[in-house]
């Protein structure tokens, strides 16, 4: 399984336990509504599309900018649908979740309950949101006092905090970006770094939606960094033989699986441990005993030319082995 897709299903995972948690008895019964994962296609949120998503319940807009998310929500029903605020969730690249305030909330009142919006048949409701984790103290240009404690050696240390006055004070708070560079800069498509960093990294968003009191529906919308490669690595992909050149299938056995024919060196296959000789029983979920040769090579050649990744269940020694090659 590769990087990418392991970090996707982990956010998803997250995505599902933040449900669960905050709340814990709806989660078992009412659905997850997941939409087609948007792929961002560039590393500047300033140019980053939109997610458009329908269904019967809903027709909602998410758009990421550089520092909000700006949603257009309408209801799609002939009841009332009641927007929970307080149940939006956003995922950042590092699998962070945090809670999300609509726009004109302070960031110094973020930790309060904001109130919900009742959306009758066709009604329409625009904002922007941020992650309560995106809203910090500017140190580098605020005041400070000091003040002695004690650690928990019992030592005591003299530290520097936030005057309580400067904290109560909206202004002295700001927000990150959605995907901020580490040191605070801001983002550009020349910084190869910063591109390495969010490479096929996820940003998520997860709204919380209840129609006539009664039904509770999550909807998930997910934002996907492209895969970053220097020319010499996109010259380097080109130059690798395609599934259907290494992968080669020989004869079958006597339960109808294929004997693996040649594996080339340095392919995909020989990085996932499959060897010539190797069985191989499935191909995406399919049995290969009620494919010929042909078809099942035919089918490789297909992925390939589709530029698709294939699973492939292998056996050796009667061990099995799942790899997904591409």
């Amino acid at each position: 399984m590769n990087k990418t897709l392991k970090t996707h299903i982990t956010i998803s995972l997250l995505i599902l336990l933040a449900v669960s948690v905050f709340c814990p008895v709806a989660a078992q019964a009412d659905p997850v509504v997941e939409a087609p994962a948007l792929d961002l296609g560039t590393f500047n949120l300033r140019r980053a599309p939109a997610l458009t998503y329908g269904d019967e319940y809903v027709s909602v807009t998410v758009h990421l900018n550089l520092h909000k998310v700006e949603i257009d929500l309408k209801n799609m029903t002939p009841g009332i649908v009641t927007v929970d605020w307080d149940k939006f969730f956003f995922t950042d690249a590092q699998s962070g979740v945090s809670r999300m305030i609509q726009d004109g909330v302070q960031y110094i009142h973020r930790d309060r309950p904001q109130i919900q919006t009742l959306l009758p048949p066709g009604g329409r409701v625009r904002t922007d949101m941020t992650p309560t984790s995106n809203i910090w103290w500017n140190d580098s240009e605020k005041q400070y006092e000091t003040v002695t404690i004690t650690d928990e050696d019992g030592n005591e240390k003299t530290i520097k905090i936030p005057r309580e006055r400067d904290k109560r004070d909206n202004s002295n708070w700001e927000i990150r970006e959605l995907a901020p560079w580490p040191s605070g800069g801001r983002i550009f498509n020349s910084e190869e770094k910063y591109m390495r960093l969010y490479s096929g990294k996820r940003l998520s968003l997860l709204m919380t939606l209840v129609f006539n009191d009664a039904d509770t529906r999550y909807y998930v919308f997910n934002f996907d960094f492209p895969v970053y490669r220097t020319e010499a690595e996109k010259a380097a992909e080109k130059a690798k033989p395609s599934l259907d050149k290494y992968l080669i299938l020989g004869d079958k056995t006597a339960d109808g699986f294929i004997v693996i024919h040649s594996v080339a060196p340095g392919c995909p296959a020989e990085e996932k441990g499959i060897k010539a000789g190797d069985i191989l029983m499935e191909i995406d979920g399919m049995s290969v005993a009620d494919m010929d040769i042909d078809a099942a090579q035919k089918y490789i050649s297909k992925k390939a030319a589709q530029k698709r990744s294939i699973i492939v269940v292998t056996a050796r020694n009667g061990a099995k082995n799942m790899a997904i090659l591409k």
